[in-house]
């Protein structure tokens, strides 16, 4: 998944837990890898400038919603 996301253009792939460690090593020197929720929604947000598109996928399990939720805190607009 990494190797694609680079060649698809994708400026930056952040990752979280185990089991995507690997897409974050498979893309290079642009990706970041994080174990919590905590941790790659703090990244997230001090890297977020206007503009920005972002999109986040993962399974029900992975709980991804914790970070839609972090990114949207505070910013009404936002969507």
């Amino acid at each position: 998944m990494g190797a694609r996301a680079r060649d698809a253009g994708i400026a930056r792939l952040y990752t979280l837990g185990a089991l995507s460690a690997s897409a974050a090593d498979a893309y290079g020197a642009d990706a970041r890898h994080f174990d919590t929720h905590e941790a790659l929604a703090a990244a997230l947000r001090a890297d977020l400038v206007s503009g920005v598109r972002v999109l986040v996928k993962g399974s029900r399990g992975s709980a991804m919603d914790r970070i839609v939720a972090a990114l949207l805190d505070g910013h009404p607009h936002a969507a």
